[in-house]
């Protein structure tokens, strides 16, 4: 199994025998770069190491292009969350379930000055977890959002067992 996102056409294909399947998804980003973002609305990498966030400011962009690995898929539950209210914040940002991938890309840093984007400065962070969800909103960090929801939770579906019977697979991204 593969799957195959295009950005321009935001057309995702999952190239199986068993279980081949196509839907619609958004990659629009709210960044300084379009002027969605204001400079006040700071964005941080997700270098993968919990005790670095909220440490490197970034600007950030669409899903990398690239060859990449889907490296696994979960559910948004509960027990996971200290409130309802974060819960649910939760399944509004992120829908049901998740799939996860191996992407990332190296992006300049920025310093912050007053609680505002500043400039880049001479840093590449490692920015990761760019996954494949569902969301309440209309723009992402980066991730592919399936709108559908009924569409997300059958992807889902397709990549869990994928996953459960032959490991990790590829998802290019183009």
């Amino acid at each position: 199994m593969k799957i195959c996102c295009d950005l321009g056409s935001e057309r995702l294909n999952v190239f199986s025998e068993d279980n081949p399947f196509r839907c619609d998804f958004t990659n629009t980003v709210r960044n300084l770069k379009n002027g969605y973002r204001k400079d006040n609305e700071i964005v941080y990498a997700t270098t993968g190491d919990r005790s670095e966030n909220g440490k490197y400011p970034v600007d950030p962009d669409k899903f990398p292009k690239g060859s990449w690995l889907v490296t696994g898929v979960f559910e948004i539950e509960r027990s996971h969350y200290k409130t309802e209210v974060e819960y649910k914040e939760a399944l509004k940002t992120f829908g049901k379930v998740i799939i996860t991938t191996n992407a990332f890309r190296y992006t300049p840093a920025w310093s912050v000055v007053d609680g505002y984007y500043d400039k880049q400065i001479e840093m590449m962070i490692r920015d990761t977890q760019f996954w494949i969800h569902g969301s309440d909103y209309k723009t992402s960090w980066g991730c592919m959002l399936i709108p559908d929801g009924m569409a997300m939770y059958e992807l889902y579906e397709i990549c869990k067992e994928e996953l459960k019977n032959n490991g990790r697979f590829p998802i290019d991204v183009i």
